[in-house]
């Protein structure tokens, strides 16, 4: 049946149904007209969107229903992973045309809402709008940060060193592996990465609790966009360095097949959803060690930060890397 012929109302109950439930500060969710969320006592609010749109963020060809809405969900909480922010709740806004059948519409909403409770988000309700097209989720994700410890691009210093989450360009190769129809056990690895997103929230909260600590983004529209992003704002340089940046077996693997360069994925790829950090040099240690034990996380030196403007790539020769002619993604010019 399709949503023209089954109609907004029943629809809507049916998914009323399907997201019963809510994380433990709801007290009212979907069915109302606002969702009620308590505040936690010397916490403050975090609050982000991020959308996903056919054609520029997925192709259905690739993807299930379900694997759609859970992107969408897992791709926002990656703002309040760079925030130090623990979940909250979720808010999805579906537009969709009224000639898509009503299961494809129910997946969507119900792979968003299994992602959103996973990662401690509930669905605590949203929209829904029938347009031509294209298909489009828009999620709105809120969580709680203790007052005045929460991340920030601005605060970067001098002599920081700069430190990476995981590893970087994976999905960007997945992406590559996807659009060539690679095959294999390394291809299968950074496919999962670009279509199955982790936010780091355990390590975003761990880090609100780290001295040292004194800036943090997402790696979503790329290592030098976003590092530009930190330099910017806090008014310094960043140097990265090239040999440094963590590259895994699978991406290399994928880029040997394809004839590429991992290293350019590495740098201006985008959607690794990492957490890049700014820390201090005496502090970078105990920052590591404790994102190794608690978060199971490898946090890995990369750079430094210095006086200045800008974002540069070095060699170990101390040559300058060649740098990529887009630095990372931007909605007004890809696609």
């Amino acid at each position: 049946m399709r949503l023209r012929e089954a109609g907004e109302i029943a629809f809507l109950g049916a998914l009323r149904q399907a997201l019963a439930g809510g994380g433990p500060s709801v007290r009212v969710g979907p069915g109302d007209d606002a969702a009620v969320v308590d505040c936690p006592p010397g916490r403050s609010l975090v609050v982000s969107c991020d959308a996903a749109v056919e054609g520029r963020h997925f192709r259905r060809a690739w993807f299930s229903e379900p694997e759609i809405g859970a992107r969408a969900v897992r791709s926002a909480l990656s703002d309040l992973a760079a925030m130090g922010a623990c979940p909250a709740a979720a808010l999805l806004t579906l537009i969709v045309s009224p000639d898509e059948e009503v299961a494809l519409a129910q997946a969507l909403v119900e792979g968003a809402g299994a992602a959103a409770a996973e990662l401690g988000a509930p669905l605590v309700g949203g929209e829904t709008v029938g347009s031509a097209g294209p298909l489009t989720l828009d999620v709105l994700v809120a969580g709680f940060v203790r007052s005045g410890r929460e991340l920030r691009r601005s605060g970067a210093q001098p002599q920081d060193v700069v430190a990476v989450s995981g590893t970087l360009g994976d999905s960007a190769a997945g992406l590559a592996a996807l659009t060539a129809g690679l095959t294999g056990p390394e291809a299968e690895a950074v496919v999962r990465r670009y279509k199955v997103p982790e936010p780091r929230l355990a390590l975003g909260a761990l880090l609100t609790d780290c001295e040292g600590v004194h800036a943090a983004i997402d790696v979503s529209d790329g290592l030098l966009q976003d590092a530009g992003h930190v330099a910017e704002q806090s008014g310094v340089a960043i140097e990265l360095f090239a040999e440094a940046l963590p590259l895994s077996p699978a991406a290399r693997v994928v880029a040997r097949e394809l004839g590429l360069d991992p290293l350019a994925w590495a740098l201006s790829g985008g959607e690794d959803f990492e957490l890049l950090i700014t820390v201090s040099g005496p502090e970078y240690g105990r920052v590591q060690h404790r994102a190794r034990r608690d978060c199971g996380i490898e946090l890995l030196a990369i750079g430094q930060v210095s006086d200045g403007q800008g974002v540069s790539v070095r060699r170990l020769d101390g040559t300058s890397g060649q740098l990529p002619s887009t630095p990372g993604w931007d909605h007004f010019r890809c696609g």
